[in-house]
């Protein structure tokens, strides 16, 4: 009975994954793999924090210095402007020209990222900072802000192509002697960079060349190659004076925008009622998703994932259960930092695919569990940790409150595995 495609789901993941300081390495693998370009092979922009000059100017390799400006200087000058835009644009694939898949701007500790991916490869297609809110809106159209603890400028960024992803990027040998070449009219040198072995074995196979301004040192462009020399990615960069505010702030108009700070204090004054079902459950709250998907949370003991232990939601037809591990019997199998907990005790419950949003409250019939000790839950190693659970019996819940919100991403928002 479990389902995989909870829309809201996919907006925790980003959440989670993403606004960590320390992004474990399964979750870089997954989120990877969710926006990986099937026809690029190199891994230029895995999630790169915050990178100072000087590591910069470490990290990348160069041949043997000739004349021209040091690569460092370059560097320097571009990441060291005050604002920066940038956009990039990849090869259509019938050939038939090109296609903008991701345009940023930079303003100090501001940002905003907005990605045009058609197959979605992206979990977030539009995230901004305006210094102290964010802003995210992922791709099934759904928005949410909440506070974000300052000067994370660069540890929260989604994009992997971005230009100090490139310009950071250890693998890369630079040609310190460049060429002359023209771009918009205006003369500039190309630098080109070679693709190296990573230390994991892992060859690029995609070289690059920069173009940078001759009076500035700044990079204004960046090219990508296959190994046949057709061009199949490129960036442009710019350096204006101003941008406008808003450029930073959600839209004033257009996707619904759900507001986690609020939210969260609404949830925590619920949970802390909580209404008693029986042998030491306790239910805590309802939250529904724009999608029709109402969570249904409690503390206790966990139901199992295949959703035979389900709730009802009176007088509300539905067409299946979503099952997260968290808040699961399968809660067992994944690292204790990323449980839903209330009050220390971690969370359980099940998300119910109801067919029609609900507003108000609820009439919820609830199963009244238990730990199944004849159906241990083992590690690799053989140690007990958790049991299945049976039901004892079930519970009615008149009246029920709900909130409406995107409840995964609140869940990952009252989390404490993310450090505000």
């Amino acid at each position: 009975m479990q389902t995989h495609d909870s829309d809201d789901a996919r907006m925790a993941s980003a959440i989670s994954g993403l606004m960590s300081e320390a992004i474990p390495d399964g979750a870089k693998g997954r989120t990877f793999e969710a926006m990986r370009r099937p026809a690029r092979k190199t891994n230029l922009g895995q999630f790169v924090g915050a990178v100072s000059l000087t590591t910069i100017v470490v990290a990348v390799v160069l041949w043997p210095e000739r004349k021209a400006m040091a690569w460092g200087q370059i560097v320097q000058s571009t990441l060291g402007s005050a604002r920066l835009h940038h956009e990039d644009f990849e090869r259509r694939p019938d050939g038939s020209g090109w296609r903008k898949v991701v345009e940023e701007w930079i303003d100090g500790n501001k940002n905003a990222f907005l990605a045009n991916l058609p197959d979605q490869r992206a979990i977030t297609i539009d995230m901004r900072h305006d210094g102290k809110r964010c802003y995210r809106l992922d791709s099934k159209g759904y928005g949410v802000v909440y506070n974000e603890k300052p000067n994370r400028r660069m540890s929260w960024r989604l994009q992997r192509y971005s230009l100090e992803n490139l310009l950071a990027d250890a693998h890369l040998k630079i040609d310190k002697t460049p060429t002359d070449a023209t771009i918009s009219g205006k003369s500039v040198f190309r630098y080109n960079a070679k693709e190296r072995e990573g230390p994991d074995g892992f060859a690029f196979w995609s070289p690059v060349a920069f173009y940078v301004e001759k009076d500035t040192g700044r990079v204004i462009r960046t090219e990508t190659f296959a190994p046949n020399g057709t061009m199949i990615e490129y960036s442009t960069v710019d350096y204006p004076e101003s941008i406008l505010d808003e450029t930073f702030m959600p839209p004033k108009t257009g996707p619904r925008v759900f507001d986690l700070d609020r939210d969260l204090a609404r949830l925590r004054t619920m949970m802390a009622k909580g209404v008693p079902l029986g042998n030491g459950n306790v239910l805590r709250a309802a939250m529904q998703s724009p999608s029709g998907e109402l969570v249904i949370l409690w503390t206790g003991t966990p139901p199992n994932g295949d959703g035979k232990q389900r709730p009802v939601v009176l007088g509300h037809p539905d067409h299946g259960i979503f099952a997260p591990d968290q808040i699961t019997t399968s809660r067992w199998k994944v690292e204790p930092g990323t449980l839903f907990k209330f009050e220390g005790q971690p969370l359980c419950g099940l998300a119910v695919q109801i067919n029609k949003p609900v507003t108000g409250t609820v009439d919820l019939q609830i199963p009244i569990l238990e730990p199944n000790k004849s159906s241990p839950i083992k590690n690799s190693l053989g140690i007990v940790r958790g049991y299945r659970s049976k039901q004892a019996g079930t519970a009615t819940v008149r009246d029920f409150p709900v909130i409406a919100t995107m409840p995964y991403a609140l869940l990952t928002y009252f989390n404490g595995s993310v450090q505000w």
